[in-house]
């Protein structure tokens, strides 16, 4: 089963609608209707005679814990506001019939707790002391929750940020607001209520599996029937399951191989950007991992299928080999985002970021496992830079990412056959022909530097990319480390609305302004016109002289490529000529092609 995944307003707000409304029909009829809340499926397990029964939850684990932190809130509510109430109150709550009243205080928490934990002399270990004990990376919060035994102490001592706390929270304040929402005479009488509802009022369906069903079968029909599993939770899963029947223990290989991917849940859980969708990090490694292990291009929508797949073909491994390469390859995936920017490593996985090209992860995976080992950091930045000329190159010159895929895989094909090395990387990368996978040459990357519309013809993201990356190549040993931490905007020097500020010759003919307001329109937008500001500083000199412009991005613009700015006492068609030529330069220098070293 995936961690506690349930929120307020999907999951939390309907349930308590469902108690609620049970409740309300305790309070008027002595036989009421149960309120129906779905089906769950269990498996039971084999157990010593005289020890309490035990069942696996297949599916429901989500609302079985939640109805389990419901009745912890209920016990502490009726513990702490009505049986241990200050005299005063309590004389207000057992007016009427105050020796039944008075009893009834005292027993409620107790009636609570009894469908939270087990008698203790059954028990044979902590876990068996409660009645629902919840995934792995769950334990922890989920124990604290149950023995806390306050709204206090889990606020102070609690993980009271993790999801499971917060829906303790969430029904302590709406069971306190709904039992207090009366007379104070009948708050024992409404806990009690709760207490009947909560018992008998709410109905589940349970299909209880034995030895003969086979239950993965049965939970895999279930997630795809529309139950909101990730497809890392399905394959985790079945390993472990299939670890278990051959007789390893299910919980060691968990605690070894897989916590780490839900004890670190902010980071795998979290969706991130893939192309035009967002998907959890951890089915987007797997998918990754599993393009590198078969060579073969891998549908997100299939992914468990095609694992299965995988893990049936031969050389047959083990499930504890899958977990343990699951493991290995996923702490590889890991360092992608760990590098510090600063980093020759860190500047390239930021660069792909902003290019949104994760087509090549299979190749990083397989080059970063094996040259990690080997500790060959000089042949791992020499795969790192080809694969980034490779890659900013064709999207300088405007060329398909389509044919990606194909290409990366073919590409870590030739790797395995031959060697991880950056001779490798180059070799293949130099056959390819075609636009849909050639490596643009100094001349095509050079027209296409100074005379495309970068402005327009890039990605925003892109763009700002390689203008972060001309300024931190043209730093030297005695220019200050600014690290460019705010998001900078895109500025064009010479105005798009430039005729106020920026006039033409008024001695040109009226065909030659034509011309010049259609070259000057087109070249505003290319490279040497573009710079980077802080979103403050932008407005102010957006449209601008260049007496004014200039002085103000020199007085608050610590950026190498704009303090150069102060050379020119002008700004014309010539100089943004000029400009995009020296940065061609620098640009060469960050992303040669092996051709020009020849």
């Amino acid at each position: 089963q995936r961690p506690y995944v349930w929120e307020e307003d999907e999951n939390w707000s309907p349930l308590w609608l469902s108690i609620q409304a049970a409740a309300s029909s305790v309070l008027v009829d002595t036989r009421p209707k149960p309120v129906f809340l779905g089906a769950i499926v269990l498996e039971q397990q084999t157990t010593r005679t005289g020890s309490i029964g035990i069942r696996y939850v297949v599916d429901g684990q989500q609302r079985l814990m939640t109805l389990q932190l419901v009745l912890a809130a209920a016990r502490d509510y009726a513990r702490n506001e009505v049986y241990q109430a200050d005299p005063g109150r309590l004389s207000e709550l057992v007016a009427e019939d105050p020796a039944r009243l008075t009893r009834l205080a005292k027993q409620l928490p107790e009636r609570f707790n009894k469908l939270i934990q087990n008698d203790a002399d059954l028990c044979d270990s902590k876990e068996e002391a409660f009645k629902f004990w919840p995934t792995n990376s769950d334990q922890q919060v989920y124990r604290q929750i149950l023995m806390a035994k306050s709204r206090e102490t889990v606020t102070e001592k609690a993980e009271s940020d993790s999801l499971p706390a917060q829906a303790y929270l969430y029904f302590y304040d709406k069971l306190k607001n709904w039992v207090e929402d009366g007379p104070a005479a009948s708050v024992i009488l409404r806990v009690d209520t709760m207490h009947r509802a909560l018992k008998g009022g709410l109905a589940l369906v349970v299909i209880d599996l034995d030895d003969k069903d086979d239950a993965q079968d049965i939970f895999e029909t279930l997630n795809a029937l529309g139950t909101p599993l990730l497809s890392a939770d399905l394959i985790k899963n079945f390993l472990l399951r299939t670890a278990n029947k051959d007789g390893e223990n299910m919980i060691a290989l968990y605690g070894k191989y897989w916590r780490s991917f839900e004890d670190n849940r902010e980071f795998w859980r979290r969706e991130v950007g893939h192309g035009r969708f967002q998907r959890p990090r951890i089915d987007l490694f797997t998918q990754h991992f599993l393009a590198m292990q078969t060579g073969a291009e891998i549908r997100a929508t299939e992914l468990f299928k095609e694992f299965r797949g995988y893990i049936s073909e031969p050389p047959r491994k083990t499930a504890v080999e899958h977990l343990s390469s699951l493991h290995e390859f996923g702490k590889v995936f890991e360092k992608f985002s760990s590098y510090p920017r600063e980093t020759r490593e860190g500047q390239f996985f930021y660069r792909l970021e902003q290019l949104d090209t994760t087509t090549v992860y299979p190749v990083l995976l397989a080059a970063l496992h094996g040259l990690n080992r080997r500790k060959d950091r000089n042949e791992l930045l020499g795969i790192m830079g080809h694969l980034e000329s490779f890659l900013v190159r064709r999207a300088v010159c405007g060329l398909t990412t389509k044919n990606y895929t194909r290409l990366f895989l073919d590409l870590l094909q030739h790797l395995k056959r031959t060697s991880f090395a950056a001779a490798q990387v180059e070799t293949f990368l130099l056959k390819l022909e075609g636009p849909s996978v050639v490596w643009p040459s100094e001349e095509n990357f050079s027209q296409a530097w100074t005379t495309y519309t970068l402005y327009w013809d890039l990605v925003r993201r892109n763009l700002r990319m390689i203008l972060e990356s001309l300024e931190l190549k043209k730093r030297t040993g005695l220019t200050e480390k600014v690290e460019i931490i705010e998001k900078l905007q895109v500025e064009h020097l010479m105005p798009v609305n430039w005729k106020t500020h920026w006039p033409l010759d008024p001695g040109l003919s009226e065909a030659e302004r034509i011309q010049r307001t259609i070259e000057r329109d087109e070249i505003v937008h290319r490279i040497g016109n573009l710079t980077l500001l802080t979103g403050r500083l932008n407005p102010s000199v957006k449209n601008g002289p260049w007496t004014k412009k200039q002085p103000a991005i020199l007085k608050h613009s610590a950026l190498t490529l704009n303090r150069e700015l102060g050379e020119h006492a002008e700004w014309n068609e010539e100089e943004i000529r000029r400009r995009g030529d020296r940065l061609l330069k620098v640009a060469k220098e960050i992303w040669p092609h092996p051709e020009s070293s020849h």
